[in-house]
């Protein structure tokens, strides 16, 4: 299996509640957004370097909810 990528519980509740914040002032986010946001925190974390220098791709987005589809749950 390759590196895990997954964020933890408490990053998984962080970003819901960064979506609910923006979403509940009308600012919905993308999914590039979210994308962006996945990789910072991976970063953060010091697993950055799991993806390329650009970050995770749409393909990759659209994989991990394929087999997550509660990723953000």
């Amino acid at each position: 299996m390759g590196v895990d990528t997954a964020l933890t519980t408490d990053e998984k509740a962080a970003l819901v509640s960064y979506i609910g914040y923006m979403a509940n002032r009308r600012f919905p986010l993308s999914i590039q957004q979210l994308i962006g946001f996945f990789w910072c925190i991976s970063k953060k974390r010091g697993r950055g370097d799991v993806f390329s220098n650009s970050g995770p791709s749409q393909s990759w987005w659209k994989f991990r909810t394929a087999l997550s589809p509660g990723i953000l749950d």
